[in-house]
């Protein structure tokens, strides 16, 4: 159906807008014996379902209809994406900027136009075509949101990363079911996310353009299999297992706090590793003032829950603790370990200095860190949310290098 030209007028969609959208279906199949079935999930051709389904977060910067054809791939319009993300500038003492990256995602079911592809074991491939209009490489994420937490917030998978050359460029997106299994269930995804490199502007006139046209999902005869994720007893995470390398979220409020983390090998970083041979590696960020902000990474939700430690009856958990290993390898500091229950609620936090026993923190030596059961409120066990570590900004112009490990809940000894 051809679109009038006064939509492509009214369809500027404002960086600070919010949808109450939900995405587009199933359009257009062809079926053959010897090939998946093709869907073309969104094509562009029409406001609804394909514009008025797409849900542009806060802050993305703006979508508009495109019907000039040398931006086109397929038809007679595409979608024409200038992506921003947050940005702000504080005033003084804190001098800083808060960025977010900007992304729009489209959710895979919808009751009013009546059609559902939640079911990501059943896709073997995405396909969408985006036009860079920049003179030079971009590059754009793609993942699934694995839980949508209310309309200006969602929690992502892990993406995968795509260069795009100036022009067109064809991509191809194939799940990682392993991965998207442990982190929700696969089979009732909620969307698709395609997030963009951040812009260090408010000016919708400094966004870089794309032009994005024809996502067609490729799907599966057999639904494909993963199998869960296996934790040893009393295992929350220790890094030893391929999806732990994906599953840690880093978040700060100053860009420019957002520590580095990666899963590496103790032994090439001059240690030995308290459980197996894998440490989580975190290199802290300055920031301008001290303890004004408090970076955090994160074990997901998911994962904290399938551990297990919920199951535990009540009138055991005097017997429990929560711990992990912390190596201070450049200067001692403050951290928190921080839990949740289920939904991002009821938040109990704790010092991690004061939690190691008998112990005052000091670097280049594995230190243990412990918290019994019995000193949370019960939701924080019987419901629990993920866990994160918050350290303290600092104005001191210097990288810190810190490493975790083994984050576990076990019993207690008889000498304890």
């Amino acid at each position: 159906m051809m679109k009038m030209r006064k939509i492509a007028s009214l369809l500027l969609i404002a960086v600070s807008l919010t949808t109450t959208m939900t995405f587009a279906g199933c359009k257009k199949e062809k079926t053959e014996e010897s090939k998946p079935q093709t869907v073309m999930f969104a094509d562009f051709e029409q406001w609804a379902p394909d514009f008025q389904l797409m849900r542009v977060m806060s802050n993305f910067g703006a979508v508009s209809v495109n019907e000039d054809t040398e931006f086109v791939h397929g038809g007679k319009a595409s979608a024409k994406l200038q992506p921003l993300g947050g940005y702000r500038v504080s005033q003084a003492p804190f001098k800083y900027k808060q960025s977010d990256p900007p992304y729009v995602y489209f959710p895979l079911s919808s009751v009013n136009f009546e059609y559902d592809h939640s079911n990501v074991a059943k896709i073997e491939k995405i396909r969408l075509h985006l036009y860079n209009a920049q003179s030079e490489q971009k590059t754009v994420k793609i993942g699934f949101v694995a839980q949508i937490v209310n309309i200006e917030e969602t929690v992502r998978t892990a993406g995968t990363e795509f260069a795009l050359k100036p022009g067109w460029n064809e991509i191809n997106y194939f799940p990682d079911y392993a991965l998207l299994n442990v982190l929700c269930d696969m089979h009732d995804v909620p969307g698709l996310y395609l997030e963009f490199e951040k812009t260090a502007s408010r000016d919708i006139a400094d966004a870089p353009v794309f032009y994005l046209d024809d996502i067609e999902l490729s799907l599966r005869k057999t639904p494909a299999e993963a199998a869960e994720a296996e934790f040893a007893p009393g295992e929350i995470c220790d890094f030893e297992k391929r999806y732990q390398e994906f599953i840690i979220a880093v978040e700060a409020i100053k860009e420019e706090t957002r520590g580095d983390v990666k899963v590496v090998r103790a032994a090439d970083e001059g240690l030995v590793a308290p459980s197996g041979e894998r440490v989580l590696k975190l290199v802290t960020k300055p920031g301008s003032v001290d303890y004004a902000t408090w970076p955090t990474f994160a074990i997901p939700e998911n994962i904290v829950r399938k551990s297990g430690f919920m199951n535990i009856p009540k009138d055991e958990w005097a017997d429990y603790v929560f711990r992990f290993e912390v190596y201070m390898k450049d200067t001692t500091d403050y951290f928190y370990a921080e839990y949740f229950v289920a939904g991002n609620n009821n938040r109990h936090t704790i010092s991690v200095n004061a939690r190691i026993p008998g112990k005052k923190p000091q670097t280049g030596k594995w230190l243990t860190y412990e918290q019994p059961f019995t000193e949370f409120a019960s939701a924080i066990i019987e419901n629990p949310g993920y866990m994160r570590i918050a350290w303290a900004e600092y104005s001191a112009q210097e990288e810190r290098t810190y490493y975790f490990d083994n984050f576990r809940f076990e019993k207690k000894t008889v000498q304890e």
